[in-house]
């Protein structure tokens, strides 16, 4: 009976395994792009800066507008003439239209229009950048998270593999206490370690759930959608940083340097349209009116007329409470502020970008020397385990062979996660995960 409830729970539990759905990075980061909040956002104020990059809303068209003003009256009317003649009359009606369209158009304004249509399309390929920036960020983000999890998951396939081997020298030491080679001493030392690795491997898989529910959370999906990761971390240890781009060249690749050079630019353009405002403006006015007035009594009974007009009007601002000239230096020092603020983004780039290429070179020699050193730990651990079967070893010779191999395991897949991290950091801050 227990041999057959046991393989029922094989059963259903190698079931349940198989429905879980296995994750891969490029699937996970399709998600992130289509779902991603502040990827939508982004989008969303591009296709905004977009729709204002017109001619018309940087002032460059004339304004037309149509009027209709249609007035009726009824009115009482007494009326005497030098002639004479007199009218008198009650209820009088009468009515007055007035309709015209009307044309206004800014000639000159002082280049102001012109430097405004700069801006704006300033504006719309900075929000070009700022959204590759973003979906940089995001696959940055989804592409070390995601390898996170596959360390996670590394971690615990070798914290499982070291209980195994403890349960292994647990029957081996219980059974040399059974004959009276080893004492209870040892016997109970082996106990706590095993309880000690199931303890860790408890946690492990704690953190990896929480570490699945944060991922879950960037691709903007249920926290409760289950899924797997292939369980392994490659790094093109050939990829140099400086076949990617020099550090001195950042400035023409990373997307937020590109949208805070716009940043500059805009305000500087800014600054020419404030500055605009000291010249005269020229504007061409034309209209087309139509007028008819009609009356059932009285001296006039019609009067119509109609007519294209057309005329120039020239402004030129002569004081103005001094707030045009505080516009012109509030704007200057927008444009001073700009470039401080890209100064400081510049350096951070590049330190950051420096940083990474210092983790970059240094975990790849690391790994090599892990990979080395998990080899002969765990040479050393099973010969260690054999000599204790033969009773040639002692528990503590054994234990801190299994330390070292754990400890080497570690120091393997945590080195091999930080070269992928400090990889994604420099294709990130080169500007090489979107094209």
């Amino acid at each position: 009976m227990k041999k057959l409830t046991s393989l029922i729970l094989l059963v259903l539990f190698g079931v349940g395994i198989k429905a879980q759905t296995v994750l891969t990075l490029n699937e996970a980061i399709e998600i992130a792009l289509k779902n991603n909040y502040d990827i939508l956002l982004a989008k969303n104020a591009e296709s905004i800066t977009q729709i204002n990059n017109t001619i018309g809303n940087a002032g460059m068209l004339p304004d037309v507008d149509l009027n209709v003003n249609q007035n009726l009256a009824n009115t009482n009317i007494n009326q005497k003439f030098s002639n004479g003649l007199e009218v008198q009359q009650s209820g009088v009606g009468s009515s007055n239209l007035n309709a015209n369209i009307a044309l206004s158009w800014t000639l000159f304004d002082g280049m102001r229009m012109f430097a405004a249509k700069d801006r704006l399309e300033e504006l719309e390929l900075q929000s070009g950048y700022n959204l590759k920036a973003q979906i940089q960020q995001t696959i940055a983000q989804v592409m070390v998270e995601y390898y996170s999890i596959v360390a996670q998951k590394m971690q615990i396939k070798a914290t499982q593999k070291a209980l195994d081997l403890v349960d292994k020298r647990f029957e081996v030491v219980k059974t040399q206490y059974n004959v009276g080679i080893v004492s209870a001493f040892e016997l109970n030392q082996v106990t706590i370690d095993k309880n000690a690795i199931n303890t860790n491997l408890l946690l492990q898989q704690t953190a990896l759930k929480n570490s699945k529910a944060s991922f879950n959370t960037l691709l903007s999906r249920d926290i409760i959608v289950s899924f797997e990761v292939k369980e392994k971390i490659t790094t093109d240890t050939a990829l140099a940083p400086a076949n990617l781009v020099n550090a001195g060249n950042l400035q023409s690749k990373n997307f937020s340097l590109l949208a805070a050079q716009k940043g500059i630019r805009i305000s500087q353009l800014q600054y020419r349209e404030t500055k605009a405002q000291q010249l005269p403006i020229i504007r061409l006015n034309s209209n087309y009116t139509y007028n008819r007035q009609s009356s059932e009594a009285g001296f006039s009974l019609l009067n119509q007329s109609n007519g294209l007009n057309l005329g120039f009007t020239a402004t030129m601002p002569l004081f103005r409470g001094g707030t045009i000239k505080n516009e012109i230096k509030t704007s200057n020092f927008i444009v001073r502020s700009n470039q401080l603020q890209f100064s400081r983004l510049k350096n951070s780039v590049n330190y950051l970008y420096q940083q990474a290429y210092n983790n970059f070179e240094v975990y790849k020699t690391i790994v090599n020397q892990e990979e080395n050193n998990a080899e002969l730990s765990l040479k050393n651990l099973t010969i260690a385990e054999g000599r204790l079967k033969q009773g040639l070893s002692t528990l503590l010779e054994v234990k801190e062979a299994d330390r070292n191999w754990q400890d080497a395991e570690t120091r393997l897949i945590e080195a091999r996660y930080k070269l992928k991290v400090a990889q994604i950091e420099l294709l990130q801050l080169s500007g090489e995960l979107v094209k």
